[in-house]
């Protein structure tokens, strides 16, 4: 499952916020929950849904990146997805390698980057690890220990 969960997540976290000319890169909060098949290869907006209804995820993390230099990819990503699924346990319950929950994650490109956009936002979701399919849940993942 591990080879299969890190092929899901380079999937995902190929996804990436994007700043539309000069407006300001779209933001969440922790516990706001949403729908992320609705997102393209570039997010510019993250509209929420109540998490009472059917989502696909549920924002447990919102930060900024410390990687200092030049836009960086590689680095920017590694710390995306060590921060993010550093987090995991402490919202879900359960350690990351054990849950089939799964961490997805939004995070700057280079044209954010070079205008000082440094925000990344950690999502939890319910993958069907057999098709890859993002499956809906309704109310928070917070504490969901599975």
């Amino acid at each position: 499952m591990r080879t299969l969960r890190l092929t899901i997540v380079a999937a995902l976290a190929a996804v990436s916020l994007s700043a539309c000319l000069g407006s300001p890169a779209p933001t969440a909060e922790a516990g706001d929950c949403l729908n992320v098949s609705e997102f393209g290869a570039e997010v510019t907006e993250l509209p929420t849904v109540p998490c009472d209804q059917a989502h696909e995820a549920e924002v447990f993390d919102v930060f900024e990146v410390t990687y200092e230099g030049d836009y960086d990819e590689t680095a920017v990503l590694e710390e995306v997805e060590q921060t993010c699924v550093g987090g995991f346990e402490s919202f879900v319950g359960i350690e990351w390698e054990a849950s089939e929950l799964d961490v997805y994650y939004l995070y700057p490109q280079s044209e954010g980057w070079s205008s000082g956009d440094r925000e990344a936002i950690c999502m939890v979701y319910a993958p069907n690890w057999e098709t890859g399919e993002v499956l809906e849940v309704e109310g928070t993942l917070e504490g969901a220990a599975r």
